[in-house]
């Protein structure tokens, strides 16, 4: 079974892209409803919540009412919530696809940082898990490779107009979908081509 995650800031910095973020969201519902998988979603500021999660061919459309951001930016405890909830009941075949959308720096986990390491680094997280990063800036987007260990190709930087990125993200999770019914665990070119943030 694949099990992709949206993990999405809703800190307050991200309320001028309020709208552009549904309808990013939404944008990826058509590729992913051809392809089977269950889909969750987190939203974060300074709590994590669980939005959802629905089988790929009963996926639902998001709204302005399911995202309101305000607050700090609890990056670590979302993915390392997202992680171990989706993961719980893993088996052999399972592979994991984070896309991981954040406009600024971890500033309110409760968790810290080595908590995220752990994961990141389990055997799990390297074999069968996709880790994204898409951020508002180049600097974030290093910081993503350097800290959290997530591939160069696989981090993007928000473009002038957030829903060009829609399609660099739609173009990765088909290219992840190939790749995974080729016999690959995981991609490290989800965003190949895709980081000038132009």
């Amino acid at each position: 079974m694949i099990k992709v995650a949206f993990i999405v800031d809703e800190s307050g910095s991200m309320c001028w892209l309020r709208d552009k973020v549904v309808s990013l969201i939404n944008e990826q519902h058509k590729v992913l409803s051809q392809n089977v998988s269950d889909v969750y979603y987190y939203k974060f500021n300074t709590d994590v919540k669980k939005i959802r999660n629905l089988d790929s061919r009963e996926l639902v459309d998001f709204t302005l009412v399911d995202y309101n951001p305000d607050g700090g930016t609890a990056l670590y405890d979302a993915v390392i919530k997202s992680f171990e909830e989706i993961t719980e009941n893993d088996r052999y075949d399972d592979k994991y696809l984070f896309i991981i959308i954040s406009d600024g720096e971890e500033n309110s986990s409760k968790q810290p940082y080595s908590a995220l390491k752990e994961i990141l680094n389990s055997n799990l997280a390297k074999e069968r898990c996709t880790f994204t990063y898409l951020g508002g800036t180049k600097n974030l987007s290093d910081l993503a490779i350097s800290q959290y260990n997530i591939r160069p190709c696989n981090t993007g930087v928000f473009k002038k107009n957030l829903m060009d990125n829609s399609i660099d993200i739609t173009r990765g999770i088909n290219n992840y979908f190939c790749a995974i019914s080729t016999g690959a665990n995981s991609v490290d070119n989800f965003y190949e081509g895709s980081v000038d943030g132009n």
